[in-house]
């Protein structure tokens, strides 16, 4: 039986506390959960990690990519002269 994650929805009430659902479908038909703020917590937790995983390592190919065109252009220059 497979459970599809439809949505999961975190955000902060007006008193600055953590409020979510979590949608999910299977062949049992659909489920909206309410979350605790203590879930809420941990998936940001959880995502925030990722995310910042993610930055470091996108960031780490754009540098190899501007890298590999100033080395690129440095060449172009040499062999023009």
């Amino acid at each position: 039986m497979a459970i599809i994650f439809k949505s999961v929805k975190v955000e902060r009430d007006w008193n600055g506390k953590l409020k979510g659902d979590l949608n999910i479908q299977g062949d049992f038909g659909r489920a909206s959960l309410n979350l605790t703020e203590e879930l809420c917590a941990k998936i940001l937790h959880v995502c925030a990690d990722n995310i910042v995983e993610a930055a470091e390592m996108t960031a780490t190919e754009f540098r190899r990519e501007a890298l590999q065109l100033d080395a690129q252009s440095v060449d172009a220059i040499d062999q023009s002269t």
